[in-house]
Formats: structure tokens, C-alpha cells, sequence
């Protein structure tokens, strides 16, 4: 029952937190959002500034915190009157920058996941506490991921993937005595016109359309798993309120998504083995040293592509009793300008 139902949700400022927030918010759920500012009047407009303009007001407390402290960083009040009241945790906040040192990251992800879990314990109404987390704890994993894989020991590509895998252990391992669910997203697209932050996909596609980047690692038949940020609020929504819903969920396209080929093979780009694409980027940082930050930049996070994976989501279509994607995603990455992959070579959503 999401109307009436009290929800607290972590970083409702990002990317997807604030979609998330904008749906439950329509959905009926009264939302109490715990934001990061230095007073209680600058967490109010970070949440305005956030949020689209429709969103009712009235279903929102902001309160001013810092999830990764103890008690979520709130004051006494604030914190005894939360615990009493919440029916619903949805844990959103992260840091998603890829390039951090491992205990920066740590003192973000981790820190979070454990404060959460300590608040968690002590709400007596409690009836779900939910941890997004992302489908790339996978790491270093190739072929079929299952939703119910977490542990292994094929390492990381960069410390946000080992941050949020940890976090997810410390999350999986309290199901013994919280009503624990965790949601995977995969590649979250930001819109065409959104105000955060471009994401890290966005950002490797540009520079192939602006031709900085005439080779990826990979090959055309790489599985590339995109979902929109509308998409993945929506699952995660729907699912956060569904009796049954428990265990793990992959909120990706998973069989669906599209191939690295219908993305960039428009613009004429090369693929390479792991150790050549490497060399390549030494020698474009060589080639134009004013871009060699965004160069560095790429490479917390492209060489994904070298571990192919597919994403299954048996598990959330089933419970969703439909895909995840109901946009496509590259309509979202692209848009339908003259020129754009979609007028140029005609990908399709699988």
C-alpha cells in the first residue's frame, strides 16, 4: 500500500534518487528525505532544485543529515522520531565517482550502507528496508550474471565497484533479521535536458561521436546495459511495495540490451584487445595532452567493456510481470536529431 505509506529515502538528490522520490512522492508515499547540507534550509533547496516542479511539497520532510555517520548523522529528535514513524528504508545515497582512492570511496559506501543498517535495526514499525546498489558488483565477471550472485573473486575494476559490493555483503548478510531487498541497477542514463551530473556512459559516447576516441575495448557484440533513470525508478518503485518482492533484483535490460555495435559502430570505431586499447590511450594522452584528464577520466571506467556480461533479470521481470525497460535507451543516449545513431543506423531496442 503506497498511499500513506512512510518512506525514507537516502539520496534523493542524485541521479536516480530524485526520480525515485518524484515517484513515490505521486505514488501517494510521504517521503522523508535525509539530505546532506549545512542547514535545514539548504537541504530544503537542494530538494527544490532537485526535484521537477509538480511534486507535491506536502508529501516531503526534508531533514538535514549525513548517512555516513551514526544515526544517519541526524539530531536526537530527529532520529527517535524517525525510527518510530518510518514503515520503509529505501537507502539511494552513494558516491558513483569511479576514480576515488578505495577508502574515500569506503568512508561513502560502506560507512552509508552500515549507518542504514544500525538506524534499520531499531525502527520498530520497519516492514522493508531496500539498498540500491548497482549490477556491477559483478567486477571482473563475464558471461551470465545471476540476480542471486554476489560473492567472487574475479576483482574490480574501480574502487566504486568494490565500495558498493562491499556495502552489498554487509546489506545480504543482515537478512537474517531485517526484511532486507536489494535492487541492481545497470548503466543508468541520465535525459538529454537533465541538471545533475552527465554519467559516465553519456561521457565515453561523446567523446566517440566527437571522434576523441576512434577505438573502445570490446567488440560490436558486446552487451552495453542501459536503462533510463524513468525506467529504473518506475521497477524499483513498483517493486518496493510489491508483498512478495525479496532477495536481489537486476533492474536492467538484461537479453534486451543493446550491443556496443548499434551505439558507435555509426562512427567508424575500432576494437581492441584489452592490452592495445590501453596503449591507444597512452598515445592519444601523448597526441593532445589538454585532454589527458579526460583520457585518465576514461579509464576508471571503460575497460568494463573487455568483460562482457549479460545481466539476467528472471527474477524482476517475474515479479514485475514485464520487462524493465519500457523506453529505449538509446532514444534516451542519443535523442532523434538528424545524425544521431538511430537516424544513422537504425538500432533498435532487443
Amino acid at each position: 500500500m503506497l498511499t500513506g505509506a512512510r518512506v525514507l529515502l537516502t539520496g534523493a538528490t542524485g541521479r536516480l534518487g530524485r526520480r525515485l522520490a518524484e515517484e513515490l512522492a505521486r505514488a501517494g508515499c510521504d517521503l522523508v528525505l535525509v539530505v546532506r547540507a549545512r542547514s535545514s534550509e539548504a537541504a530544503r533547496d537542494r530538494v527544490r532544485q532537485a526535484l521537477a516542479p509538480d511534486v507535491s511539497q506536502r508529501r516531503l520532510t526534508v531533514v538535514c543529515g549525513d548517512v555516513r555517520f551514526p544515526g544517519l548523522g541526524l539530531g536526537a529528535r530527529d532520529r527517535r522520531r524517525l525510527r518510530e514513524s518510518v514503515d520503509v528504508i529505501l537507502h539511494a545515497a552513494a558516491t558513483t565517482s569511479f576514480g576515488l582512492p578505495l577508502e574515500t570511496a569506503r568512508a561513502t559506501n560502506v560507512a552509508a550502507a552500515k549507518s542504514v543498517l544500525a538506524f534499520a535495526e531499531r525502527a520498530p514499525r520497519l516492514g522493508r528496508l531496500a539498498h540500491v546498489s548497482t549490477a556491477f558488483v559483478a567486477g571482473k565477471r563475464s558471461g551470465r550474471v545471476l540476480e542471486p550472485d554476489l560473492v567472487h573473486e574475479h576483482g574490480f575494476l574501480n574502487t566504486y565497484q568494490q565500495s558498493k559490493y562491499e556495502a552489498e555483503l554487509l546489506v545480504t548478510r543482515s537478512r537474517a533479521f531485517l526484511p532486507v531487498v536489494v535492487f541492481r541497477p545497470s548503466v543508468v542514463l541520465d535525459g538529454p535536458g537533465s541538471l545533475q551530473r552527465r554519467s559516465a556512459f553519456r561521457f565515453a559516447y561523446e567523446l566517440v561521436r566527437r571522434g576523441f576516441m576512434p577505438a573502445l575495448p570490446g567488440s560490436a557484440a558486446t552487451p552495453v546495459d542501459l536503462v533510463t533513470e524513468g525506467d529504473a525508478a518506475r521497477a524499483i518503485s513498483r517493486l518496493l511495495f510489491l508483498p512478495s518482492a525479496d532477495g536481489t533484483y537486476h533492474v536492467a535490460g538484461g537479453e534486451r540490451a543493446p550491443r556496443l555495435g548499434d551505439i558507435v559502430d555509426a562512427y567508424g570505431v575500432r576494437y581492441l584487445g584489452e592490452e592495445q586499447f590501453a596503449w591507444e590511450v597512452s598515445k592519444w594522452r601523448h597526441e593532445r595532452p589538454r585532454l589527458a584528464p579526460v583520457y585518465d577520466e576514461l579509464g576508471s571506467f571503460i575497460f568494463e567493456l573487455a568483460y562482457p556480461k549479460v545481466f539476467d533479470t528472471t527474477r524482476c521481470e517475474a515479479a514485475l510481470g514485464q520487462p524493465v525497460q519500457t523506453e529505449d535507451p538509446l532514444a534516451a543516449l542519443v535523442g532523434d536529431e538528424p545524425g544521431s545513431v538511430r537516424a544513422r543506423a537504425g538500432a533498435t531496442v532487443r
